[in-house]
């Protein structure tokens, strides 16, 4: 029994730091790109033809966020770049 107790939870944190690698990768490679886009966008519509401003903040980047405060918040380390994003969580709110 706990043979197979130790093997299981091996298996899991394994799996742990598997899916973590590759969320830190998604970290790097997504959130430059998408913070180099300009944050307000003008869209023309028929109604307005000057256009309507709308946000451009990326749902890439606000799951980043979110996910980065989850992780802080059962202590499990974050790239530098995430936390440099999250420091700054504040500032995109805004």
């Amino acid at each position: 029994m706990e043979k197979l107790y130790s093997s299981l939870c091996k298996g899991l944190k394994e799996f742990e730091e598997i899916k973590i690698a590759e969320w830190v990768q998604g970290i790097e490679d997504n959130t430059d790109v998408h913070l180099c886009k300009y944050l307000l966008v003008r869209e023309d519509t028929e109604i307005a033809p000057e256009g309507f401003m709308r946000v451009n903040f990326d749902p890439v980047l606000v799951r980043a966020l979110r996910e980065v405060k989850y992780l802080q918040l059962i202590d499990i380390s974050v790239p530098e770049k995430a936390s440099e994003l999250f420091q700054k969580v504040n500032v995109y709110r805004t």
